[in-house]
Parts: C-alpha cells; structure tokens; sequence
C-alpha cells in the first residue's frame, strides 16, 4: 500500500486549489472510502427495516433496532479519538471498514434466526458494531481534513465530503431494492459489505501530507480530558444542534420507507423513491460550500434545513405516494444545500491544535440522535392509530425537532465562520 505524498503539493499551492484539484488530492484518501460507507448504508437504508418488519418486528422495535447503530456510535467516539492518536487516522479506517463489511454481510445469515426476540438480539448486535466502524470511518476521514485544510477552504472540503454520502446514498437504495427483489435480502446485506471494501481499492494513494500546525509525534498531544477542558461551551452549543439535526436525520429514513410500504410499494419501488428524493440532494450540494466559505455558515444551515423541516412536515400529511414522492425531494433538496455544514461547524468550534477530542466528543453528542430518532419514530407510529397516520405524525414530530435545531443554530450557535478563520491564522502565525 503506497503512502507516496502528491509530489506536486506544496502549502501554497494548496491555499488556491479549488475544487476538482481537491477531488483528485483527497478522493483515494478521504472521498472514496467515504463514499463506499455511505453507499452501503444506502443500501441498508432501503432493506433493513423491511426485512425487520417481514420478520414479525413492531414498529417500535424497529426503530429501537435500527437506532442502536447510533449507541454503537456514541459507544465508540472518544475510544475511537484514543485510537486515532495511537495508530493514526489510516490503521483505524482500515479497521473501521473490516467492522463495517463484516457487520453488514452477516446481517443475512441473521435474518433467518428466530424466534423474533433472538433475531431482535442479534441483528441489534451487529448494528451497535456497525455504529462503531461508522463513526471510526467518520472521525479518521473529517480528521485528515481538518488538519489538511485551512479555515478559508474547509466549507468545500467538508461540502465535498457529504456531497460524497450523498452519491452514496443515491445509488444505495435503489441497488438494495433492486438485489433484495431479485435476490431476496441476503444478498442486498452481502452487497453492502463488498462496496465498504471497494471504497478503499485505491486507499493510500495521492495522500494530503501537508498538516496544519499539529505535532508530529503522538506523545506531544495533550490527553483527551485535557483538551475537552476549555471547550465545555462550544461542545454544548454544537453538540445540541447536531444531536437534534442527526436524530431528524436518522428517524427520515426510518419513517420514510415504512410509510411508502404502508401506501402499498413494493421494496424495489421503495428504493427508488427514496434515490430519487437523495437524488435531490445532488442538485445543491456543490453550492453548500462555497456558500458557507464565501458568505457564512449560517446562510447555508438556516434555509437547507428548514427545507428539510418542511419537508417532514409534508410528508406527515401524506396520504398517497405521489405527496410522500414530493416530500421526500423537498428534503433531499434541502439536505443538499445542508451538505457537509454539521462536520463543518464542529471542526470551527474545534480547538485548532488539537482538534480529534473535540470532533469525537461532538461526534459523540450528535450520535445521541441516531439512536433517539429512530427510537421516536416507533414510539409515535405505534401510539397513533393507523399504519399511514402513526407514522406522518412520527414525521410531524421529527419536523418540530428540526424547527427547533434551526432557531438553537442561529440564536444560540451564531456563525462560526469567522470564528474558524481567526483560528486558522492564529496557528498560521
């Protein structure tokens, strides 16, 4: 595995590449391992609740099986910040993406246990595994780009990163309905573990050398606790609105396969639809950085979101599948234009010498709400009378938790744009 630096890149050089360049530096590295874990989570996206729900799983169950992927994750966080500082951001993605593959491909051979307790058990297992590896990937990948990219170019290189999930998350879902229709979930599962480990084929390539002001040996970064020490303020305000945006975030792709299967699609039709509502997202996603470069972070964050708000809130009236089908593109357009803003904002509020305690602890929070909204979507659908009503009422709610998350961002967050470019010449200096 080579680990040749780009001979062509200096730090000059780096301070004006746009965007292409930045694809062809970072893609080997950062981009398509990235993108390899978020296609396979596509693929899970359009396959695992049906399959739950084909196993004699309630709602509630559900949710609360499909959330414990977001336990996984809040479980590993800071281990996975420890191990990062220990064996580097590349030794952990590796280890990450055996974890995920692994998981994923034995979700099949799991679907047939019973009874439906044991398969509840067993399937939660191999998620709270996956919530480790993804957030292992997530950590190791918005790492290497904090400490590769200034503060003046971070907004496109994070923006590049989601707008990589994004393009996952097209093709994920529509791929898993296609395979479980033709081949039945087995090998839907066993396709999500091989595009993980096709997302690394060219791993180690072409790598970003180039690091902003962070020692070069392991011993000399402070421990953990004594990073998190000054930043108690920023982690509380960040960690509020990433925890309410992931949790609305996670609980979409709960609610929104299960609603379209109780209006009657078929799991490959389901698929579709939700590609399609992804595929929005592809519309707007190059402008959310350069949005939040050249104008702030706000201007990016308070309307992508409030689209999303919107959309939920639409989709919470749905009563056949042409209204789901247009709110689920309002969403996906206005996650688009949300590309990259939350890994963004965490590493502006991310001390700039030593920033991976920060992002994991963030991370951490955040990951409270991939268990909490999914968890909230099977406790409303399964209170409200009626497939079809229980479940836009979870979409209502997760709409209000998004609302919310928009008025915290911009009363109590504030923009962190300006925040992050005195940072990054304070370290320059």
């Amino acid at each position: 595995m080579s680990t040749t630096p780009d001979s062509t890149s200096t730090p000059a050089a780096d301070a004006v590449l746009g965007s292409p360049a930045l694809l062809r530096r970072l893609a080997p590295a950062v981009y398509l391992p990235w993108f390899g874990f978020t296609m396979s989570g596509g693929v899970l996206a359009a396959t695992l609740p049906l399959m739950l729900e084909r196993g004699g799983l309630a709602t509630t169950a559900i949710g609360l099986i499909t959330a414990i992927s977001g336990i996984g994750a809040m479980a590993g966080g800071l281990p996975v910040a420890v191990l990062i500082r220990r064996l580097g951001e590349d030794r952990v993605l590796l280890m990450s993406v055996g974890l995920l593959a692994g998981s994923s491909a034995l979700l099949g051979p799991a679907s047939a246990v019973r009874p439906v307790v044991a398969l509840g058990v067993v399937i939660g297992v191999l998620r709270f595994v996956a919530g480790v590896g993804a957030t292992a990937v997530r950590l190791s990948r918005q790492g290497m780009l904090t400490t590769t990219q200034p503060a003046a170019r971070r907004g496109r290189a994070m923006a590049l990163m989601g707008g990589t999930a994004r393009v996952g998350f097209v093709i994920g879902p529509a791929l898993g309905g296609l395979v479980a229709d033709v081949l039945g979930f087995g090998a839907a599962f066993l396709t999500a573990g091989l595009v993980t480990v096709a997302g690394v084929a060219l791993f180690g390539r072409r790598r970003p050398e180039h690091r902003l002001d962070v020692p070069s040996e392991p011993d000399a970064a402070p421990s953990v606790r004594a990073s998190l020490g000054d930043a108690g303020g920023d982690l509380l305000r960040g960690g509020v609105a990433a925890a309410c945006i992931t949790g609305a975030r996670a609980g979409r792709l709960v609610v929104l396969p299960l609603l379209l299967d109780a209006l009657g699609l078929t799991v490959g039709e389901i698929g579709l639809v939700i590609s399609l509502g992804l595929a929005a997202e592809l519309l707007l996603f190059p402008l959310a950085g350069a949005t939040m470069d050249r104008f702030g972070r706000l201007f990016a964050m308070v309307p992508s979101y409030g689209l999303m708000a919107a959309g939920l809130f639409g989709l919470a009236f749905a009563d056949d599948a042409t209204t789901a089908i247009i709110a689920s593109v309002v969403m996906g357009i206005g996650n688009g234009f949300a590309s990259g803003t939350m890994l963004t904002l965490s590493s502006d509020l991310a001390p700039a010498d030593h920033p991976g305690p920060f992002l994991a602890a963030i991370a951490t929070i955040s990951d409270i709400g991939k268990f909490v909204g999914p968890l909230l979507v099977g406790i409303v659908a399964d209170n409200v009378a009626g497939d079809v009503e229980g479940l836009g009422a979870a979409a209502g709610v997760l709409g209000a938790i998004l609302a919310f998350a928009v008025v915290w961002l911009v009363v109590v967050v504030g923009e962190t744009g300006d925040r992050g470019a005195l940072d990054a010449a304070g370290g320059d200096s």
